[in-house]
């Protein structure tokens, strides 16, 4: 049963909060003394703060139940398994999110009778609380950390996100962890020696008795004379079935003396894979990831020697962000009706792409709905 709280202008109604005031009696000294005056002025004697209306309103507050959270999370953290510091992860991480649920670790601790529950405080502790003495909840969390992660089985979901890191899953302040984590998307370090086509064709013929290796064409796909073009549009690199370039930009108004790897759209002129692209979080907001996404287009089509064609992009998103970018995306892909180029001497007439519907199931993963020859045509 609730504790109900009888207030000034209705009947009696839940105290809000109030499963969380055992715990705050937990937290130790250390961490509370950092937390400010409102929150150290609740009182030790808990018929005391049952009985103080201003106390009562405070535990009901948001600030009340933020400290417990946090609290939560940094007594919690070290007993985890992580040498790193919880502060470089954001709230993205499963680890953090999961540190940061107070209802987890505060019902293990009252499962295990280490904690009251309010109505036990409630009907039976007249008496001030003191503080906890740090070597005895070290004992505790000890026990109980590890309880809770494999009865929730949460040390399987974290490992997964450490071997497949996101860079939404770290904190926007500089970090080692978040160096490793864009190094290894910009492709800058590798744990294996970097050899030439050639050097590999010689080790694979000495492998497999003297065959040669033929590298299989990587011929692109065609349904109902629709070709369908694959784009990882990466941070570091564009990539596509045929080709992987860095994701680099530079526009001139006038023609450039170097042409083999120029765009021209819309008058201007597009050197593709020139510069560093800064990381953006938000592409749709920024013109030049389109103008990469037609090169990547145009770099296809001219494995095909085609200039014209109807196609269907397959891209994608992280999926902590299809929910909100998803259709956005979408509309800034097919934001023109018709899209006339010219890459690297070669003139693309006319690119149409076919109206597609897709879904994201995991980090760049997408299915197409069926489509027929009466699905409307749009024009890129």
């Amino acid at each position: 049963m609730p504790i109900m709280l009888t207030r000034k202008d209705g009947p009696p109604t839940p105290f809000r909060n109030a499963e969380y005031i055992p715990f705050y009696y937990f937290i130790p000294k250390s961490i509370l003394s950092r937390c400010g005056a409102e929150l150290n002025a609740i009182p030790r004697n808990p018929q005391v703060l049952f009985r103080n209306r201003a106390a009562c309103e405070f535990v009901e507050s948001d600030l009340f139940r933020l400290l417990i959270i946090d609290a939560t999370a940094f007594m919690v953290w070290p007993y985890m398994g992580f040498g790193e510091y919880m502060e470089i992860y954001s709230g993205y991480d499963p680890a953090w999110r999961f540190a940061h649920c107070p209802d987890y670790w505060i019902q293990e601790l009252t499962d295990e009778g280490i904690l009251a529950s309010a109505g036990e405080l409630f009907k039976g502790c007249h008496s001030e609380l003191g503080y906890v003495p740090e070597w005895q909840i070290d004992i505790y969390l000890r026990y109980i950390v590890p309880n809770v992660m494999k009865k929730h089985q949460m040390d399987e979901i974290i490992q997964v996100a450490r071997e497949y890191p996101c860079f939404e899953d770290l904190d926007f302040r500089k970090s080692n962890q978040k160096t490793d984590v864009i190094r290894k998307w910009y492709h800058t370090r590798t744990k294996h020696p970097m050899i030439s086509l050639e050097e590999f064709q010689e080790a694979y013929a000495d492998a497999h008795g003297g065959q040669e290796y033929n590298e299989e064409d990587a011929e692109m796909k065609t349904i109902h004379n629709t070709k369908i073009i694959g784009i990882d549009h990466g941070y570091g690199n564009m990539k596509t079935a045929n080709c992987c370039f860095p994701t680099g930009i530079t526009a001139y108004d006038h023609e450039q003396l170097f042409t083999a790897d120029m765009l021209v759209y819309g008058g201007r002129y597009y050197l593709i894979g020139e510069g560093h692209k800064e990381f953006a979080p938000d592409k749709i907001n920024d013109e030049d990831y389109y103008v990469l996404i037609l090169a990547a287009i145009a770099k296809e089509l001219k494995a095909e020697n085609l200039t014209e064609a109807h196609i269907v992009i397959a891209a994608g998103l992280p999926l902590t962000w299809t929910s909100g970018q998803k259709a956005d995306f979408r509309a800034y892909l097919m934001k023109n009706a018709e899209v006339r180029l010219k890459y690297a001497a070669m003139n693309l007439k006319k690119i149409a792409i076919w109206k597609w519907n897709a879904s994201i199931f995991a980090f760049y993963i997408m299915i197409f709905a069926p489509f027929n020859d009466k699905t409307p045509v749009l024009m890129f």
